[in-house]
């Protein structure tokens, strides 16, 4: 090709104002993954750790910072990629629709894992102030003696403690009697 040939049309003109930078895709992406691994430390350490005086909550910390970090991990490049893809989608004569599918599938997925995890966080959380509250019914302590889940000999030993735990319920947190 000559000097002043025309070489067709640019990068820039052929994606339009669809394409989206680099950059900025970059940034979408790192809020994105800070939105989903933060929250979920956040509400970990900061909701539910408090609430059981334990000397393992340094241990539950740092699992929640390596669980929420391996999520911000994953999800940056899954958003990275599927924002990148969804611009440049339009200029190409013939999507590749399959792949877009798929990361965005990947990507539903750890939002999906987050979000279950939350809702088991917000679950235990509910459990332990209502195990601990002094107005809780006695119906309702019987359904957290069947609660397994996150620190349930915590809630064990709350349910044990509370003034209007039936005696049958205390029967069944001691377990069989012993020979």
């Amino acid at each position: 090709m000559r000097v002043g040939q025309d070489r067709g049309p640019s990068t820039h003109s052929r994606l339009g104002a669809t394409s989206v930078s680099t950059l900025k895709a970059s940034g979408i992406a790192a809020l994105v993954s800070l939105l989903v691994g933060g929250s979920r430390f956040f509400y970990e350490t900061f909701m539910v750790v408090p609430l059981v005086p334990d000397a393992q909550s340094s241990i539950w910390v740092m699992v929640s910072l390596v669980t929420s970090l391996f999520a911000a991990c994953v999800s940056f490049p899954l958003c990275l990629a599927g924002i990148q893809l969804l611009s440049r989608q339009a200029a190409e004569a013939r999507p590749r629709r399959l792949r877009n599918a798929l990361i965005l599938a990947a990507l539903m997925a750890v939002v999906a894992w987050t979000a279950r995890d939350l809702t088991r966080l917000a679950t235990m959380r509910s459990a332990l102030l209502d195990a601990a509250d002094p107005r809780t019914g006695s119906e309702r302590l019987r359904q957290l003696a069947s609660y397994r889940g996150g620190p349930g000999y915590e809630i064990d030993n709350r349910i044990a403690s509370h003034a209007n735990t039936p005696s049958d319920v205390l029967c069944m947190l001691q377990g069989p009697p012993r020979n």
